[in-house]
C-alpha cells in the first residue's frame, strides 16, 4: 500500500479508513460497540491510522531527500516547495512536521541525516503525538475519563 504518496487525502477519509481499523479490532476482539474507541487503542497499543499515514509520508520525504537532483520525483517534490499549492504533496509533509512537532528540521538537515535516526526520531514524535491525541479523545468520554494511562 502507497499510502504516503496519496493526494487529496481529506479528514473524512482519513475517518473511514479508522472506522474500518475499528471494526476490524471490535471483531477479533468480539468487544461490543458500546466499547468506546480510545479504549480499544490505548488498551492495545495501537497507533490511529492518521499517525501510521504521517510516519509513512515523512519516511518517504526522507527518501525523496536522498534522491538525485535530476531524478523527476525530485524536481516535481522541489517545484512544489518553491511553488506550493494547497493540495500538493510538500503541503501534506509540511503540516505532517507541524502536527508531529518536527518542523524544527530543514530539509537539509533531514537529507543529511541518516535514514534509521530519521525513523526512529519520527517514531518516536508519532508515538508521543498520537498518545496525546487518544488521552484528548479519553477525556472526551465519560466510561473512561477518569482511567489513567502512562504510555
Amino acid at each position: 500500500m502507497n499510502l504516503e504518496t496519496w493526494l487529496g487525502l481529506k479528514e473524512s477519509h482519513i475517518e473511514d479508513l479508522e472506522n474500518v481499523d475499528i471494526i476490524l479490532m471490535r471483531r477479533i476482539l468480539d468487544a461490543p460497540s458500546k466499547v468506546p474507541i480510545p479504549s480499544l487503542y490505548l488498551e492495545l497499543g495501537i497507533i490511529p491510522i492518521r499517525f501510521i499515514i504521517m510516519a509513512r509520508r515523512l519516511m518517504f520525504l526522507h527518501y525523496v531527500l536522498n534522491l538525485s537532483d535530476d531524478d523527476p520525483l525530485s524536481k516535481v517534490f522541489w517545484v512544489q516547495q518553491n511553488s506550493p499549492l494547497k493540495s500538493d504533496w510538500s503541503e501534506y509533509v509540511k503540516k505532517d512536521l507541524e502536527t508531529l512537532q518536527l518542523n524544527n528540521y530543514s530539509l537539509t538537515e533531514l537529507k543529511n541525516m541518516k535514514k534509521y535516526k530519521w525513523k526512529k526520531i519520527v517514531k518516536e514524535a508519532v508515538r508521543k503525538r498520537a498518545f496525546e491525541y487518544l488521552q484528548v479523545e479519553k477525556d472526551r468520554k465519560k466510561k473512561i475519563k477518569n482511567i489513567h494511562y502512562s504510555k
